[in-house]
């Protein structure tokens, strides 16, 4: 009787912890979704300097700033890659330790079946 009422208690946390991996899950691809969206738009800029490069004509003044603003756009887009490699790496660390922690409840589980 006490093994089936902790066997219920594992079920439910298993779906507990299947349910919070899907929201973690959906929250970083969100936050992946937003920063994907953002580098693609640094890359449109990027590839628009060149010609405001030509549209400066020499000009050493405005040459300078676009170049500025070229510099702003690469760190930027770093940043943005460099986001996107940290989310990715943590939802596999949530995927791992989700997986972790259900196959130690589904043994504890099975252990309890055979008592």
């Amino acid at each position: 009787m006490v093994n089936e009422v902790r066997i219920n208690e594992i079920v439910k946390e298993i779906g507990a912890i299947q349910l919070e991996q899907e929201q973690a899950n959906d929250y970083i691809r969100n936050l992946q979704k937003g920063e994907e969206e953002a580098y693609d738009q640094l890359r449109v800029m990027l590839r628009g300097i060149d010609n405001e490069f030509e549209l400066c004509q020499g000009d050493a003044k405005l040459t300078r700033l676009v170049e500025e603003r070229h510099e702003i756009l690469r760190k930027l887009e770093r940043e943005c890659g460099e986001a996107l490699q940290v989310l990715e790496e943590e939802q596999k660390k949530v995927k791992d330790k989700c997986e972790s922690d259900i196959e130690e409840l589904r043994m504890e589980m099975k252990r309890l079946e055979m008592m």
